[in-house]
Parts: structure tokens; sequence; C-alpha cells
């Protein structure tokens, strides 16, 4: 513990992505209610998507993920590592507008279905403390797309990052397995994983400009 204080008093930029998960944790249960009209975009395919309950242990190494993934970023590339902390903040901060002017629902798991294993467990307290709003677009989905994006851009190795990226997309793929999303949220996080990254692009961009 106090290497690892040690490393973050010398390496401060890295309390970054720290604080960014901070603020997600406490934040997002804020935005996570219903605000006036509250829609259901679930479709037919969704009813043809299979539940897998040993998947929520993936689902959950979502957080942990996005900051080893600013770890290692930072340990190769400190500009390349700032637009990504910045397109996570950006990302969250927007999703949040568009919660409060467009608010869905998540139709969930019958959880009279499951047992009482492990898996079927961790799947009812997610249920019981996540509440099932905010779903388009999904934070999970565009986070992790933020994630790959950046690490795409790195220099670090091809045999390194081509796994860690498949990894984020089981992770996002995870959203609709465990049905914690619908079909739908994950293009509309796709999406807005695309737009809040071409924003930092054009903020970074211009700021290198005006140096």
């Amino acid at each position: 513990m106090k290497k690892l204080t040690a490393y973050l008093n010398k390496n401060k930029e890295l309390l970054y992505v720290l604080i960014f998960a901070a603020f997600s944790a406490i934040t997002f249960e804020l935005f996570n209610k219903p605000f006036g009209t509250v829609t259901n975009i679930k479709i037919d395919f969704d009813d043809k998507i299979p539940f897998i309950k040993e998947l929520i242990l993936v689902y959950h190494t979502f957080m942990p993920l996005l900051i080893y993934t600013g770890f290692i970023l930072y340990n190769d590339n400190k500009e390349n590592y700032r637009k990504y902390v910045a397109a996570l903040f950006l990302s969250q901060i927007t999703a949040y507008i568009v919660y409060m002017l467009f608010q869905t629902e998540v139709p969930r798991y019958d959880t009279n279905l499951l047992g009482d294993d492990i898996f079927s467990r961790l799947v009812k307290l997610t249920y019981m403390v996540d509440n099932n709003y905010s779903g388009a677009p999904s934070l999970h989905v565009c986070h992790t797309l933020l994630a790959s994006i950046y690490l795409y851009k790195s220099g670090i190795e091809r045999k390194y990052v081509i796994p860690l990226i498949l990894y984020l997309m089981l992770v996002g793929a995870t959203t609709v397995l465990v049905k914690q999303h619908v079909v739908l949220d994950i293009p509309a996080g796709i999406v807005h994983a695309v737009v809040n990254c071409l924003i930092i692009g054009l903020i970074f961009r211009n700021r290198s400009k005006s140096e």
C-alpha cells in the first residue's frame, strides 16, 4: 500500500482515472431513475438473446478494467491518456443529459427463475443495487469502446492490445447477456462513444494550435 501511495504521489495524473471512477460511482444512480416519461425500447430480438448468469462476473470487471486501461495508457503516452480520461468524463456527463431528456427502462430477467448459486445471487444483488433505468446510451458499451479506441491508438504492442480489446468487447456484450441492457442500448453506446471521442480530439487539436 505504501509503494502504491508513493507511486501515485510521484505520478499524480494517474489520479485522474481514479477520480473518474469515484465520480461515476457517486453520480450514476442520481440519474438512474425515472425522469418524466419512461420509454421501453426493447425489441423482439432481445428475446432471442440468451441470459448467461455466469457472465455477471465479467460484467463487474468493467470499472477495474477502465482503471487498468488508464494505467497502461499513462505509462505509454501521457497525451493519449489525458484524451482517454477526458473522453470518459465528457461521455459520462453528456449521457446524464441524454438520460434526463430521454429516459428508458430495461426489462430484466425474472429473478424467480434463478437458483441459489453464487452467480444467481450476484445477479440478484446487481438488480437490487442498480436501478433498471438510464439504458440508452449504455455507458458500459460507450466506455469499453473508448478504452478500445485509445488502446488501439497507443504505441503498445498489438499482441498485448488486441486481447485486451477483445475482452473489453466481451464486457460490452455482457450488458445484454445478463439483461442489464437491451439491444438498442448498444448502438446508442457506440454512437455516444464515437461522438465524444471526436469532440475530445477537436478540443485537444485546437488546444495544441493555440499553444
